[in-house]
């Protein structure tokens, strides 16, 4: 799954390239300056899936050893910029986009020493410049760049006592994401070896002392409550003792995180130690505020099955499809969810083809993936398709969505 790293990293740098094209429209002063983020955003995304297939090719991959702890520490050190862009655009709600966006500024640049764009333009070089390294090049560069990020990653404090031990026993940084105004991060650690998982949640007690809970995945279920989620440990009765409770600011970072820990804690290869504390559609909720499934189907692609629903969640109004294992022990385990809310309103985004084959005009950003190495299918024309088992199946969710098209 370390290659997911590298994909789920690039197209969360895609997300905040389009996020940021509405403070560049609103934000005339400062438009050229976050017209050249937009810019590096996408170049690292690409840059990023440029490596990612390089790791999957057998004439690179044996090399990769020798970036390996570069691309671990560009990773947190980007991914805690990306998560900042993220809370600026939730800050946004209920401050201007224009104090938000200084304040983003002056944070970066007087607190951490480096501001945006200049960080983005840093990570874009390392990036090339490890992808040299992996196909037998040997870029100049390399030394200057790998200082300029240890210092930026000091500056930013992505690094502490507990992660470096958790690193040293081969664990990468798989996800990572604040909470509570940067008071509380969460990381989910994943090794390669035997697929076995972490969680660290990192924050400050009152006393301004650091603490840090480090737990396995498989210990703890996860249970949402309205725009949380709790993590939490089984009790001998049956019932359940809180762990952590982290709150979302958008439905979709929700999902994300929701999908990445159920599907990573799921291929653990120490598997789930009790039937309570595996996860089942948990986003769904006894107080009615949480997903409700308006369709589900089975679609195939190659030799594998797969359950598709379509869920509607009841608090946002979001909507997305998820794909999950339709059989054996990894049933009903995420392999990709993508959101199209933005869709809903228009009835010909999904076609009927034929045989059973629907065809969707496109989603944007594209599905987030949870199963290494595999793509959502797609047709000639680049298009996704959902090729159900049962014709069917098909024209019923077309009649799925023309209804909620009309509600």
């Amino acid at each position: 799954m370390a290659e997911r790293v590298l994909i789920t990293l690039a197209q969360d740098a895609e997300d905040a390239s389009s996020g940021l094209r509405v403070f560049r429209d609103s934000l005339p002063r400062n438009a050229t300056r976050i017209t050249a983020v937009i810019s590096e955003f996408f170049a690292i995304s690409a840059s990023l899936r440029q490596l990612d297939s390089a790791e999957g090719d057998p004439r690179f991959q044996p090399s990769f050893y020798r970036i390996r702890d570069d691309v671990g520490l560009l990773c947190r050190s980007l991914q805690a910029n990306v998560s900042d862009v993220f809370a600026m655009f939730a800050r946004s709600r209920g401050r201007s986009r224009q104090m938000v966006w200084e304040d983003l500024q002056h944070k970066m640049e007087q607190d951490e020493g480096e501001g945006l764009l200049e960080r983005l333009q840093c990570y874009r070089g390392i990036l090339q410049a490890l992808f040299e390294v992996v196909t037998g090049r040997r870029p100049s560069s390399l030394v200057e760049l790998r200082r300029q990020l240890a210092s930026l990653a000091a500056a930013q404090g992505v690094v502490s006592s507990l992660s470096v031990k958790i690193t040293q026993d081969g664990f990468i940084i798989a996800l990572q994401l604040p909470f509570d105004g940067e008071r509380l991060w969460v990381r989910i650690y994943w090794r390669p070896a035997d697929n076995r998982t972490r969680v660290l949640i990192m924050t400050k007690a009152s006393n301004g002392l650091d603490r840090h809970y480090c737990v396995p995945l498989v210990s703890l279920k996860i249970v949402r409550d309205r725009s949380c989620l709790k993590l939490c440990r089984a009790r001998q009765d049956g019932r359940y003792d809180l762990w952590a409770k982290l709150n979302f600011a958008t439905y979709e970072r929700m999902v994300l995180f929701y999908c990445t820990f159920v599907a990573m804690k799921r291929q653990d290869e120490r598997g789930v130690p009790h039937p309570v504390l595996l996860d089942s559609f948990e986003l769904d909720t006894s107080d009615g505020q949480g997903e409700r499934e308006l369709f589900a189907g089975v679609i195939e692609h190659g030799d594998m099955r797969h359950a598709l629903r379509l869920f509607r969640d009841r608090a946002s109004g979001g909507v997305r499809l998820e794909a999950s294992a339709k059989r054996g022990p990894m049933q009903d385990v995420p392999i990709w969810t993508a959101f199209v809310t933005k869709y809903v309103g228009d009835r010909d985004w999904p076609q009927y083809e034929r045989d059973g084959v629907v065809s969707l005009a496109a989603i944007r950003p594209p599905p987030y993936v949870f199963l290494p190495r595999y793509e959502p299918a797609r047709n000639r024309a680049d298009e996704y398709v959902l090729q159900f088992t049962i014709s069917e199946d098909g024209r019923q969710f077309i009649e799925v969505w023309v209804a909620l098209c009309r509600s």
